[in-house]
């Protein structure tokens, strides 16, 4: 007689586990992402940046070469962007939440024209920036209080050691002296309906509302460039506003990140910036297309940077130490302040 084989009782300890499952829908997505990625790596390879790969893990949308050294300060910043990175540095390292839900701040700082125009990267978070700060006032109230709070008591002479080291507090003392300074400034904040990144953004709004300021040069803040916005000055003819005292763009990653770090691409390719999954073959080739493209026609080198958050922000030279009126009357107006 043929013996049988025994049959499992499910949940059974000895029972023979299932296969997983991928549901056809959720393995072509999957496809389709893993396409994308693939081919916007291979194109900014074949392109030029022949070094540069993704990243692993919650990395693996970044296309960037390993170790990439530190950001630096450029000692070709002027007020502008000194001015700017110690706006993002004090908004973002003061305001957590408003950091979280706007990854970065970028501005253009006149005094000439008595404005800064500032943005972060979409327009839930810029509409919270202006509600926080709808004028220069408001951010120097801030910063009084900020600043008051830090010293405690305002120092008999001159700046120490002890308070220089502290880069957060310097650059706040700077940014309250270049309000103090320039009293009428006005606080404007970008639309970013479009959730453009922050830098792009401050350009698009200068250009359509306030040409003059041009002569300001870029924007600066919290991050460099990333490289997908390093891409689209290039193609303006702006990238030489950007390079450093070496002749270098410092540039975060690519973001392969279609409706933000890649938006600019998608435009350029006349391709609608959406999921991968969502996207065809043919849109797919046609980004990673403009993609190579763009890589190919910089002519300036990208160097490739470190970007985090505010605490990647370069120290500034030393001849940015604050002098002892700034410490003065920041710690008199704050004290005016309610706790």
């Amino acid at each position: 007689m043929r013996s049988r084989s025994p049959t499992l009782a499910a949940g059974s300890s000895n029972a023979l586990p299932k296969a997983p499952t991928v549901a056809p829908k959720a393995r072509g997505a999957a496809d389709m992402d893993k396409k994308f990625r693939n081919s916007v790596v291979d194109a900014v390879q074949q392109g030029g940046l022949s070094d540069w790969k993704a990243g692993e893990g919650a990395a693996s949308i970044r296309v960037e070469p390993d170790n990439v050294p530190a950001w630096e300060h450029s000692k070709l910043d002027g007020e502008s962007q000194r001015t700017s990175t110690r706006l993002a540095s004090f908004v973002l390292g003061t305001n957590p939440e408003l950091h979280k839900k706007g990854t970065e701040l970028q501005a253009v700082a006149s005094s000439q024209h008595g404005r800064i125009v500032a943005s972060m990267n979409n327009q839930a978070a810029n509409a919270k920036l202006a509600t926080r700060y709808p004028d220069t006032t408001a951010l120097k109230n801030d910063l009084g209080k900020y600043i008051a709070t830090q010293l405690k008591t305002p120092p008999a002479q001159g700046s120490s050691a002890q308070h220089n080291e502290n880069d957060q507090l310097r650059r706040a003392q700077e940014l309250y002296s270049w309000l103090d300074k320039n009293p009428g400034a006005k606080f404007t904040v970008t639309e970013n309906e479009e959730a453009r990144h922050a830098e792009v953004s401050v350009r698009l709004t200068i250009d359509a509302q306030y040409p003059d300021m041009r002569s300001e040069g870029r924007a600066a803040g919290s991050k460099p460039p990333c490289t997908g916005c390093v891409l689209w000055f290039n193609e303006r003819g702006e990238l030489s506003e950007y390079r450093d005292d070496q002749g270098r763009v410092p540039a975060g990653p690519l973001f392969m990140t279609p409706k933000s770090g890649m938006r600019t691409q998608f435009e350029a390719a006349k391709v609608k910036p959406d999921k991968a999954n969502r996207l065809s073959n043919q849109d797919i080739d046609k980004v990673a297309r403009t993609v190579q493209t763009q890589v190919s026609k910089v002519a300036t080198q990208i160097h490739p940077v470190s970007s985090g958050n505010i605490h990647n922000i370069p120290r500034s030279p030393t001849d940015d130490d604050p002098t002892t009126p700034d410490y003065e009357r920041a710690f008199e107006f704050g004290n005016k302040l309610p706790d």
